[in-house]
């Protein structure tokens, strides 16, 4: 699955293979996280420039932090 993440003016795509635990249209429009300070790899549909950080507590749905409406994107985790 592909995420193109806006990072504060740039943005990101994100390769992962979770496509079986996670639709991509409940993702849309949310605030989550993305671990940015990766090296970019190539995989095999194309390039991947970080990873989004998800749980999973079941091994059958993948849980995605959201952070609040007043979140900014490309803001800095502490």
């Amino acid at each position: 699955m592909q995420f193109t993440f806006d990072i504060g003016g740039k943005t990101r795509n994100v390769f992962a293979g979770i496509k079986a635990a996670c639709s991509p249209k409940a993702l849309v429009g949310k605030h989550t996280v993305m671990v940015a300070n990766l090296k970019p790899r190539t995989m095999k549909l194309g390039m991947s420039a970080g990873m989004a950080l998800a749980a999973d507590p079941d091994d059958a749905a993948l849980w995605f932090p959201e952070l609040q409406d007043s979140a900014e994107p490309g803001m800095p985790m502490m």
